[in-house]
């Protein structure tokens, strides 16, 4: 049913392009969609997970988490490499799913009740929009802001897994991760700023560290005598 229901717009729509084409692009924009969400949900998992209960797996023994702690101390490499898979998937995604959703939707406009001549105009100015917006609104609710809630909620979990697989593209990604890190480090020299890599994680201050200590939404672990203990070492 649905392979000839694609076959009906592809006849009406584009004479070059059957229903098994467009089915295959479909699973093909299913596949990109996918894949950009695995990179998100392991970028967002990487760096959320804390790394003392990283730390605290690896002392017993978890090599899941072991393949975690590696990717964290050099998150550079990691950050480089989801970005990367980010920017590839989308800009395939691109390509390939809105030419396929403009085909369909011009496909579907085509059999609306007006003149011939007509209808082909409004099929072609509008099909090319709509198919934009429907990609877009997949890709950001499916392949960014979806993933990004659940690597949130279920760092550890997520980071344990998807470590070893990242871990794995990161070393195949690892010529060009090289040229693109000594790319930004040269722009950013040609700005003006020196950096040394391992910064994107935000140094705590002693103050900042006593106003977590003193506010119960943050250390909700402590008691009260823990937390006055605490606040006497400052």
């Amino acid at each position: 049913m649905v392979a000839s229901n694609l076959m009906w717009f592809a006849v009406s729509a584009s004479p070059q392009l059957t229903g098994g084409d467009i089915l295959l692009r479909l699973l093909s924009v299913l596949l990109l969609i996918a894949i950009n969400a695995f990179f998100v949900t392991a970028e967002f998992s990487m760096v959320s997970v804390r790394r003392s209960r990283i730390s605290q797996l690896v002392e017993a023994g978890d090599v899941q988490a072991q393949t975690v702690q590696s990717l964290q101390r050099s998150i550079d490499r990691l950050l480089s490499t989801t970005q990367l898979g980010i920017t590839l998937s989308s800009l395939a995604l691109g390509w390939i799913g809105e030419s396929t959703m403009a085909v369909l939707v011009a496909g579907g406009m085509a059999n609306l009740p007006l003149p011939g001549g007509v209808t082909d105009a409004i099929a072609h100015a509008l099909s090319i929009p709509i198919a934009f917006i429907l990609i877009a609104y997949l890709q950001i609710v499916l392949g960014e802001l979806s993933p990004k809630s659940v690597a949130m909620l279920y760092s550890e979990q997520l980071a344990r897994f998807l470590g070893p697989p990242s871990l794995v593209i990161s070393r195949l990604f690892n010529p060009f991760i090289w040229i693109l890190n000594q790319s930004t480090r040269w722009l950013l020299r040609l700005v003006g700023i020196q950096y040394a890599g391992q910064g994107w994680y935000n140094r705590v201050t002693p103050e900042e560290l006593q106003l977590i200590i003193n506010t119960e939404r943050e250390s909700t672990g402590l008691e009260a005598e823990e937390r006055e203990l605490l606040n006497n070492v400052f």
